[in-house]
């Protein structure tokens, strides 16, 4: 056979391997899309982050979020907010996805199974819902795959660069800088140079968040206390952990690598022996980040920026029939899964039912979230009323039948320390009904004494309460509204009310 004969029957079979991760792509579009639309997302982060942008465009200051803040981020959201709206910001997220999973592809381009990672990557279910969430997560996510591309591609000081913006991202992934020194040493760099370019990534990145340590301190920098403590942290922390890839992935997964323990110990052994620069660099960046979501674990979601390097060592350890199957489970988790969570907000216990997976979750709580939003704009309460929710501002943010309003207009007895989101205390229109999104009860007992009826909502304010300010809103007799279920008070305004608000 010529080379002209062998070229066009080259060109005459296509490449499975790129159909099958474009097929994934544009699976990943269609369900980040459907949700794109709807809002900017469910974590009341992603509300507060755009809260910050359209502050610093108008005062020209900038504010964080929430301590540290996420400078980068929120200075991408403020040119971003000069367009407006959850469709833009969302898409632009989802920009950031397809830019991660293109530098995946990069980093995993040596490796055997390289393009079921790359699909597996695609159609991760957590990384999906990040994908349509205007939120810091993904763009810290490809800065930091793309900062391991340069440094594999001999770059290191391009992968500073990108290391520092990732780092501006998110304060916490400045913990990178330790696989990607670790990568550089054992390739030989010598150990200053090492030492150097992930230190000066980490300065550069650190820079962003100077304003903050001026007005606020150091302490600004510090790991937020928890509102789970003992074994209440334990149990939270593994309903977290298990939601980084569902219940049913998360149990397959386990059984996967007790099958092949002996082989993941051998391939161990001998990479760590060799100095595997990539293998120890990717083992590195998981543990680091392992190990912070063990002293921090309010979301599932700081465990993302483990997963592409996760993914890599167990493209090392399994065979393509086992990682085939590790895929599988791990994508069901877009579709269905068990829920470990029962009870109420509040007062949760264990328990074991089908559920919904994460995904198509998404969609239907946001669709939900945009009915609560309407209805909390018309709830019919009497005159000074009012309604702990928990919510944080994602339901005054942007909502036309509320009005923001300062904790004075309330009272001038208030104290603001006792006050959640302070920024985000709303008025109904043409009514005297606030909303603010949790109270200390002193606070609440001031405004009782005041003559105001307090209502709770059902969800996320018992919780709040609770953990935060330590009492049962429904044992000091507040007014329950449900928020869920038939006697939602958005769906049926003339549903009963559960409490006596007796002062």
């Amino acid at each position: 056979m010529t080379d002209t004969e062998r070229t066009h029957q080259d060109a005459s079979h296509p490449d499975w391997g790129v159909l099958w991760i474009a097929a994934a792509g544009l699976v990943a579009a269609i369900a980040a899309g459907s949700r794109a639309v709807i809002n900017y997302g469910l974590d009341g982060d992603c509300i507060r982050g755009v809260m910050a942008a359209q502050a610093l465009i108008a005062d020209g200051v900038y504010i964080p979020s929430r301590l540290p803040g996420n400078p980068a981020f929120e200075c991408l959201l403020a040119g971003l907010s000069l367009l407006d709206g959850p469709v833009l910001t969302n898409g632009v997220m989802f920009l950031f996805f397809c830019v991660a999973a293109v530098g995946f592809g990069v980093v995993a381009k040596v490796e055997p199974h390289r393009t079921l990672l790359v699909c597996l990557f695609c159609l991760t279910p957590i990384l999906l819902v990040n994908s349509a969430t205007t939120i810091d997560y993904i763009p810290g996510l490809a800065a930091l795959i793309w900062s391991y591309a340069a440094v594999k591609a001999d770059k290191p000081g391009i992968a500073g660069l990108l290391l520092a913006l990732a780092v501006g991202f998110r304060l916490s992934n400045v913990l990178f800088a330790i696989p990607l020194g670790l990568y550089l040493l054992l390739r030989g760099a010598g150990t200053l140079r090492s030492i150097v370019v992930p230190a000066m990534g980490s300065a550069v990145g650190l820079l962003f968040y100077a304003p903050v340590v001026a007005r606020n301190g150091l302490a600004a920098l510090a790991v937020p206390p928890h509102a789970y403590h003992g074994f209440s942290y334990v149990l939270f922390t593994g309903y977290k952990f298990l939601m980084v890839f569902g219940p049913i992935a998360t149990v397959g997964i386990a059984i996967v690598l007790a099958i092949h323990l002996p082989q993941i110990i051998g391939v161990n052994r001998e990479a760590l022996t060799r100095r595997d620069a990539a293998y120890t660099a990717e083992l590195a960046a998981v543990a680091a980040f392992v190990l912070l979501f063990l002293r921090h674990s309010d979301e599932s979601d700081y465990l993302v920026p483990a997963i592409p390097f996760c993914y890599l060592l167990l493209g090392r350890w399994l065979d393509t029939r086992s990682l085939a199957v590790v895929a599988a489970l791990v994508v069901s988790f877009s579709f269905v899964s068990i829920e470990l969570k029962g009870g109420e907000s509040g007062s949760r216990h264990i328990t074991a039912k089908p559920a919904a997976g994460i995904v198509i979750k998404d969609y239907l709580d946001r669709k939900e979230l945009e009915a609560l939003r309407l209805g909390t704009a018309k709830i019919d309460l009497p005159e000074r009323s009012v309604v702990l929710h928990g919510y944080g501002p994602m339901l005054g943010f942007e909502n036309p039948g509320l009005h923001r309003v300062d904790a004075r207009s309330i009272s001038s007895g208030l104290d603001e320390r006792g006050i959640a989101d302070p920024f985000a205390i709303h008025r109904v229109a043409g009514r005297e009904i606030y909303l603010v999104s949790g109270l200390s009860a002193t606070n609440v007992s001031t405004l009782r004494r005041e003559g105001y009826r307090i209502y709770y909502f059902s969800e996320s304010a018992p919780s709040q309460c609770k953990h935060s300010w330590g009492y049962d809103p429904q044992e000091i007799g507040l007014t329950r509204l449900d928020v869920l279920g038939d006697n939602a008070f958005y769906k049926n305004f003339h549903a009963p009310v559960i409490g006596h608000n007796e002062p």
